[in-house]
């Protein structure tokens, strides 16, 4: 299963966990208010309104695992009154509204999520011969961990659960038809590097990895998420991260948020209800367990740079008449170049929700154009007007690629509903998704840099892991005075024998830290060479979207 993480930062003053989970609560459903009163304006790209549908989907939906394929349960989250949220291991249902059909306020969620925390606390401190006596429900049994494990096998404990108590389908149900859910952890990362991976892969049995998206509150206030990418694109999802962080960092927002709680005493406020489980044997002893350690094993190897280039941003670049994330791509080309000895499939994603229902559309930012600069970029003795003319003509193909992409024009859509079409008549792929040359070009999943532009947000940073074992995963923002990077990779240890190539001919096996070094030079040989040699004056922009 495909996700996506980030984290939120530049948080002017700290504030407890309690207090930042119910800030997060609150103004998340003050975007789900905006959605159901079509008060978010529809989104636009150079006069044209995008498609809007995969907001329909944000909330109240979760992905269910099935043989042959997976589907989504959505219900009408207009009918849905409740978040879920995890902590140590446990799920807690929550109201969000009271019962006037208002929302309640940050102080009335502040002290119903202490009550979730303080419970846990004390569920924890309990012998376990007491707890052994709580009729199963006060244990942490970790489920969500099941949901971090291959679909086929997490299909299967899922129908065990169903089948063994009908206890197990209502828990299932309440996660599942929740608005989103919270996770509460006890980690305080201290780097954004370390909250980043803390956000993709800890702590598997305090996350629902189907839901379309869950925040994560950690110990020191600080707070990220992770994101089921099949339901919807990054481009919905950061609409409403950044109507979140403008209300984390100015709460003059378009709704009157009432800091205070309106009624000071549980009394009036019914606890949070503690979903419980009767499990089998087997889930209990094996599944949970094996699940839980093979989710630890895999994400520790993921290594994670998160880094902002303050020598380049937006301003700076138009001044010299370069479009950013051209020059963005440019320099992951030359790093790459560099660190790979050659040049390598890459993707770079664009959206195609100029048409209705649209998605994705692949950007191959490799030409003949980019691997004719490359070759002589660094070549001893080049003609630097040589190099500076193959540079342009690089950047000029690169965007008529994406503007093509963006339009509907690009190939890798178009041949995937081949490929699934073809796949459903006769059962087996035609010859030439299997022909050696298209996995080199990065078909089928095989781009050895992945890469995306996540611009416009400048207190959020998103990611997201290599496709490939050997890959870099490369997520961006180009902003005023800075360009934002999360970079990751898989730990080299661990891929000797997943490089692909014969003997001798083999990928050097490539880190983050080790990339961002690279690309950061990249962008200083580029930026000097377009400054020694372009007439701002005279030029137009040698690549524009």
């Amino acid at each position: 299963m495909v996700t996506g993480f980030g984290s939120f930062q530049d948080f002017d003053r700290p504030v407890s966990q309690a207090r930042r989970a119910a800030e997060t609560v609150r103004y998340t459903c003050e975007y789900l208010e905006r959605l159901k009163l079509e008060q978010v304006p529809p989104e636009t790209m150079g006069g044209n309104v995008l498609c809007m549908n995969m907001f329909r989907r944000l909330f109240s939906t979760c992905r269910i695992p099935e043989r042959p394929t997976d589907r989504f349960k959505r219900v009408d989250p207009a009918s849905v009154r409740f978040i879920t949220v995890c902590c140590e291991g446990r799920v807690f249902v929550l109201r969000v509204y009271d019962e006037e059909d208002e929302l309640l306020t940050i102080g009335d969620l502040e002290v119903q999520l202490l009550h979730i925390l303080r419970h846990s606390a004390y569920l924890n401190s309990l012998p376990a011969t007491k707890r052994a006596g709580l009729d199963d429900e006060g244990l942490p049994q970790f489920v969500g961990a099941l949901t971090a494990m291959k679909r086929g096998k997490w299909a299967e404990a899922r129908q065990a659960l169903v089948e063994f108590d009908q206890l197990n389908e209502r828990s299932l149900h309440k996660i599942e038809t929740s608005l989103f859910t919270v996770c509460l952890e006890s980690a305080s990362p201290a780097t954004p590097s370390e909250l980043a991976r803390q956000c993709a892969a800890s702590n598997a049995g305090n996350r629902w990895f189907d839901k379309s998206f869950q925040y994560i509150v950690f110990g020191n206030g600080m707070v990220g998420a992770n994101m089921e990418h099949a339901n919807a694109d990054a481009t919905v999802l950061q609409s409403m991260f950044r109507w979140l962080g403008e209300r984390y960092l100015n709460r003059n927002g378009g709704y009157e948020t009432f800091i205070e709680s309106r009624h000071h005493s549980l009394e009036f406020l019914p606890p949070p209800e503690l979903l419980r489980w009767r499990l089998p044997h087997e889930i209990t002893s094996n599944v949970i367990p094996t699940a839980l350690g093979d989710f630890e094993r895999d994400g520790s190897k993921l290594r994670m740079v998160v880094v902002r280039n303050k020598t380049f941003g937006k301003s700076k670049l138009r001044a010299e008449k370069l479009f950013p994330d051209t020059f963005v791509q440019m320099g992951i080309q030359l790093a790459g170049f560099r660190v790979f000895r050659r040049a390598v499939p890459t993707y770079e994603s664009g959206h195609t929700r100029m048409f209705v229902e649209g998605r994705t559309e692949t950007i191959r930012t490799v030409t003949t154009e980019v691997l004719a600069w490359l070759q002589m970029q660094d070549q001893p003795g080049a003609d630097e007007a040589e190099v500076v003319e193959k540079l342009k003509r690089a950047m000029a193909r690169h965007k008529e690629l994406s503007l093509a992409a963006l339009s509907g024009n690009g190939i890798d859509r178009h041949l995937l509903g081949l490929q699934i079409a073809a796949m459903q008549k006769t059962g087996s792929p035609p010859a030439l998704f299997t022909d050696p040359s298209y996995a080199k070009s990065g078909g089928g999943g095989n781009f050895v840099l992945s890469t995306s532009n996540v611009s416009g947000y400048p207190w959020l940073w998103g990611g997201f892991v290599p496709m490939l074992p050997h890959g870099i995963g490369i997520c961006y923002g180009c902003e005023n005075d800075f360009l934002s990077f999360m970079i990751t990779s898989f730990d080299p240890s661990d891929r000797d024998q997943q490089v692909p190539g014969p003997p001798g001919a083999q990928l050097p096996r490539v880190t983050a830290p080790e990339f961002q070094r690279a690309l950061f030079q990249a962008f200083e040989d580029i930026y000097a060479l377009v400054e020694r040699n372009f007439d701002t004056e005279a030029e137009k922009p040698a690549a524009r979207i």
